[in-house]
C-alpha cells in the first residue's frame, strides 16, 4: 500500500487546475486505503483548503490551499538548494582532500630535509660556541 500526505492531495489539484471531482480523487489514490484517503480529505476540509461546490462532487482549491502549495514549495526549493550546496561542499571537500594527499609526500619530504639543516645548523651552533668557551676564537 503507498501513503498519502496533503502536499500529494493538494499537488493533484494544482495539476488539475484547481477543481476536482471527488471520484477522480479516489481513482488517483486508488492504490492507498480508503479511509486514508477520507481521512486526509477531511484534513484538508478542516483547514478550509478547499472548497466543495452546491452538489458537493466538485471541489475547488481555496485561497488558503493555493498559499499552502505556495509555501510548500519555496520549502522544497530551500530544501533542494540547501542539498545542492551540501553536495557542492562535499565535492570541493573531496577535491581539496585528494589534493592534499597527492601534496603529502613532498611536504613530509621538505619537513625531513629542514630537520636535517636544522640538525647541521646546531652541530656548526655547538661548535661555534665550544670554541668561544675554550677561547680559540681569540
Amino acid at each position: 500500500m503507498a501513503y498519502l500526505t496533503e502536499e500529494m492531495l493538494l499537488d493533484f489539484f494544482t495539476k488539475n487546475n484547481g477543481q476536482v471531482s471527488v471520484d477522480a480523487i479516489y481513482e488517483r489514490f486508488a492504490n492507498v486505503k480508503t479511509n486514508e484517503v477520507s481521512k486526509i480529505i477531511g484534513d484538508i476540509l478542516n483547514k478550509e483548503y478547499i472548497d466543495l461546490d452546491q452538489t458537493g462532487k466538485i471541489w475547488t482549491l481555496s485561497e488558503k490551499g493555493n498559499a499552502f502549495i505556495q509555501e510548500e514549495l519555496v520549502k522544497s526549493r530551500r530544501e533542494r538548494e540547501f542539498k545542492e550546496l551540501e553536495l557542492e561542499k562535499t565535492k570541493v571537500d573531496f577535491e581539496l582532500a585528494k589534493q592534499m594527499l597527492k601534496d603529502y609526500p613532498l611536504t613530509k619530504s621538505k619537513a625531513n630535509w629542514g630537520v636535517i639543516i636544522a640538525g647541521f645548523v646546531l652541530i656548526i651552533e655547538f661548535i661555534r660556541f665550544l670554541g668561544y668557551l675554550t677561547g680559540y676564537d681569540k
